[in-house]
């Protein structure tokens, strides 16, 4: 692995703390932009231009997430996690209630960005009913944005899922050693400079 010191395009180095600082600094901005994400289910519906900026930010999130998780855990040496044994007894879904977080079924996903499936499920109460094409429900976002809070709140068992993920898919840090589709369009948004600087510094220092 290299030992030069990994810069940006500005000529700052790169490196493992500043990238989870940058994290830890994306999530308090979402915070300070969206407030919490019991805030965001309890709007229902957002105009498509805040829909739009939400969604856009959360992917940097995920994304830059991703990154950082795999740079802690490509070092790291586990087991293979047993398989799961399923019960035979099926399991009914409670309904999204925006008023309750700790019920929402919601978790981070390791390699690919969208909704949960659990965002299907809709509330108890309805929202009320939007004005076509101008508004985008927000209960996806807010599920996404709790499994978020809830990655970085359980981050060191996050890098042993990811350590198990790079063993059963060694190829998905070539995947990660790569920026935002935006930021290869030279069309970047706010976040995708860092996500890259994330991915700059995988291609520098993975071994594999």
């Amino acid at each position: 692995m290299t030992t030069a010191a990994i810069l940006d395009p500005a000529g700052e180095p790169i490196t493992r703390d500043s990238l989870w600082a940058t994290l830890e600094a994306f999530l308090h901005a979402a915070f300070n932009l969206f407030g919490t994400p019991i805030d965001l289910a309890e709007k229902a519906w957002l105009r498509i231009a805040e829909y739009k900026r939400v969604r856009d930010w959360l992917f940097r999130c995920e994304e830059l997430f991703r990154r950082v998780l795999y740079i802690d855990a490509r070092a790291l040496s586990v087991e293979a996690a047993r398989p799961a044994t399923r019960s035979r007894k099926q399991c009914k879904h409670a309904a999204f209630d925006p008023e309750f977080p700790n019920t929402w079924r919601c978790g981070f996903n390791l390699h690919s960005s969208g909704p949960p499936a659990s965002s299907r499920h809709l509330s108890k109460r309805k929202p009320p009913k939007p004005w076509p094409t101008t508004t985008a429900c927000a209960y996806g976002l807010a599920q996404r944005y709790e499994a978020l809070i809830r990655a970085w709140n359980n981050r060191e068992r996050l890098i042993k899922r990811m350590a198990r993920l790079i063993q059963k898919l060694p190829l998905i840090g070539k995947l990660l050693a790569q920026p935002t589709r935006t930021y290869v369009q030279q069309k970047p948004t706010s976040g995708d400079f860092s996500v890259a600087d994330a991915a700059t510094y995988i291609r520098e220092t993975d071994s594999s």
